[in-house]
C-alpha cells in the first residue's frame, strides 16, 4: 500500500508536493533543514486537505499502522519524521484549518507555511491546547510575530488573547490533546 520514495532532498519533495498537494508546514520552518532534523528528536508538522493524497505524494511510511498522523520518509541524507494533521481530524477547528490553508503563503524556501496572522494563533493554540505549555523559542518567536501584527505581547494574557481570537472568528476548541 505504501510505497517508499527516497528524495535527493526535501527541496525535490517540497516542489512536487507543491504541484500535488494542498499542505503547508505548520511551525518551526524557519529552520527546516533535513540534516539538523536527522540530528534532532524533531519532525516536520504539517495541515493537509487529504493525508491520504499527501503521504502517497511524498511517499511517507506510517511509523504505527493504526495512526494517520506519524510517518517518516526518507532522503539521501536522513529519515525525517513527519506528522500529518487534516482539516478533518479535530487537531485545530476544521473551519480554521480550511481558512490556513485557503491562506497559505509560500515561504521563501519554497514550500508554504501559514500567513503571519494564522502562524501566530495556531503557535499559540499549539502551546496552551495542544501542549499545556508554550516554548521558550515559541515565546520569543510569538513576540516577534506579535510585534509585525502590530499586537501587544504579555504572556499573561495570551489565553485570553487567544480565546478571544476564536471567539471572533467562530473557531471551537475541539478538545484534541497531544500525547505527552
Amino acid at each position: 500500500m505504501y510505497k517508499t520514495i527516497v528524495w535527493p532532498t526535501l527541496d525535490e519533495m517540497f516542489q512536487v508536493l507543491n504541484e500535488n498537494c494542498n499542505y503547508l508546514v505548520l511551525r518551526n520552518y524557519e529552520s527546516l533543514n533535513e540534516l539538523a532534523l536527522s540530528q534532532k528528536e524533531d519532525d516536520i508538522d504539517v495541515l493537509c486537505d487529504d493525508t491520504v493524497q499527501f503521504v502517497r505524494v511524498i511517499g511517507a511510511v506510517p511509523i504505527n499502522k493504526n495512526d494517520n498522523i506519524h510517518y517518516v520518509l526518507n532522503t539521501n541524507r536522513a529519515i525525517i519524521r513527519i506528522d500529518v494533521r487534516c482539516v478533518d481530524d479535530g487537531y485545530y477547528d476544521e473551519n480554521w484549518a480550511r481558512h490556513m490553508l485557503d491562506n497559505r503563503i509560500m515561504h521563501e524556501s519554497r514550500f508554504y507555511v501559514p500567513d503571519t496572522e494564522n502562524y501566530y494563533y495556531s503557535l499559540l493554540f499549539h502551546g496552551i491546547y495542544h501542549k499545556d505549555t508554550i516554548k521558550k523559542e515559541y515565546v520569543i518567536r510569538l513576540m516577534n510575530i506579535a510585534r509585525s501584527l502590530g499586537k501587544e505581547f504579555d504572556e499573561r494574557k495570551l489565553k485570553y488573547q487567544l480565546d478571544s481570537y476564536m471567539k471572533e472568528k467562530k473557531y471551537v476548541d475541539t478538545g484534541y490533546r497531544s500525547l505527552k
